[in-house]
C-alpha cells in the first residue's frame, strides 16, 4: 500500500494495491466510512476513526555545486530529488514503522506529512485526513511531532514541564481542565512516579533517558492528536528502554491513533508488536510485512 521513491534512487514498490481499484477510489470509500472533520478543520474527537493518506508526494531541493569561495561552481546549481511520488494509506489503530539508513529521506517524509516543510524546495502531492485536505493552520490541531532530541528544560519537574506546555497549547482551557489533562497524560505514559522529579541534564542528575523520552511524547499528547509522528524515538536508548518505548507506541496506536515512527537501526521488538513495517532494501522501499503477529 505504499509506493514512490525516496532520496536520489530510493523507490517504493507497489504492494497490495491489486485488491483495491485505485488509490483515490479506495481512500474515498474509506473516508465515507470514517468520521467527519469538525468546524476547526480537524477530526471530530467524539468519533473513533481516522485515516491518513499521502498521495503522490514529491519533494526536491536545489543545491549549490561548490563552496561560496569558488564562484564559478557556486553559481551552478543541481537538483536533488528527496521524495519521488510517495503514496501510502494508514488508519487509526496502526503503528507504522519506516526503516531506512540515515539521509534516505525519512525525516523529510515526516516533515512533509506534518506540514513542516518550508519554502526551500519544490513540494507536490497531497496529505489527506479522512479524505480532506487540511489548511496550513489546521495541521497543528491534527498532528503531533516528536523530534529525535529531547528538548526539555532541565530545571523543571515532569509535572511542571507538561503543565507549562499545556498552558501554551491549550490556551482556551481552564486551569482545572489543564491540570486534569496533565494528570491523565502522565498516567497514560506511566510518569506519575516521577511527576515531582526534575528533568535534569549534564550538570545535575534527573530522570532517566527513557523517562525523558516519555515526557517528550507526553508533551505532544496534550492536544489529543489523532496522528503522532516520531523521528527515531529509540535512538540513543538501551535495548530494554527501546523495547519499552516501542510497546508504549503500540499501545498509543491502539487507543484510536495513527502512530508513524522512523527508525534506522531497528530492534527485534519492533517486529513483535502488531504493526506495519516498511523497509529500504537495495535502494527500494518495500512492504516488509503488512501486519505482524501480536
Amino acid at each position: 500500500m505504499i509506493r514512490g521513491e525516496m532520496s536520489n534512487s530510493y523507490s517504493v514498490e507497489n504492494n497490495g494495491w491489486e485488491k483495491e481499484a485505485s488509490f483515490q477510489d479506495s481512500f474515498t470509500a474509506s473516508s465515507e466510512k470514517t468520521r467527519e472533520i469538525d468546524s476547526t478543520g480537524c477530526l471530530d474527537r467524539s468519533q473513533p476513526s481516522c485515516c491518513l493518506s499521502v498521495s503522490n508526494v514529491s519533494y526536491k531541493v536545489s543545491e549549490r555545486v561548490g563552496p561560496w569561495w569558488d564562484l564559478p561552481s557556486y553559481r551552478k546549481k543541481w537538483t536533488r530529488q528527496i521524495l519521488n511520488n510517495v503514496s501510502f494509506h494508514v488508519e487509526s489503530g496502526q503503528l507504522m514503522g519506516i526503516l531506512g539508513n540515515s539521509g534516505s529521506g525519512k525525516t523529510t517524509l515526516l516533515d512533509t506529512v506534518a506540514g513542516r516543510i518550508g519554502h526551500s524546495g519544490s513540494l507536490q502531492g497531497e496529505v489527506l485526513i479522512n479524505g480532506r485536505k487540511l489548511k496550513t493552520e489546521q495541521f497543528q490541531d491534527c498532528f503531533s511531532y516528536v523530534l529525535q532530541s529531547d528538548n526539555l528544560l532541565s530545571y523543571l519537574t515532569v509535572e511542571e514541564t507538561l503543565t507549562f506546555t499545556a498552558q501554551l497549547a491549550l490556551k482556551r482551557h481552564s486551569t482545572q481542565a489543564i491540570r486534569k489533562k496533565v494528570s491523565a497524560v502522565m498516567a497514560e505514559l506511566s510518569l506519575g512516579h516521577v511527576a515531582h522529579s526534575v528533568i535534569g541534564g549534564r550538570i545535575f542528575p534527573g530522570i532517566s533517558s527513557g523517562e525523558r523520552r516519555r515526557v517528550s511524547i507526553a508533551s505532544q499528547l496534550l492536544q489529543d492528536p489523532k496522528v503522532i509522528l516520531l523521528d527515531e524515538p529509540t535512538t540513543g536508548l538501551d535495548s530494554m528502554t527501546a523495547n519499552q518505548i516501542v510497546v508504549l507506541l503500540a499501545e498509543l496506536a491502539k487507543r484510536d491513533r495513527v502512530v508513524i515512527v522512523t527508525i534506522h537501526q531497528p530492534r527485534s521488538e519492533l517486529f513483535r508488536v502488531r504493526s506495519r513495517v516498511w523497509a529500504w532494501v537495495f535502494n527500494k522501499m518495500v512492504d516488509f510485512f503488512s501486519e505482524s503477529s501480536p
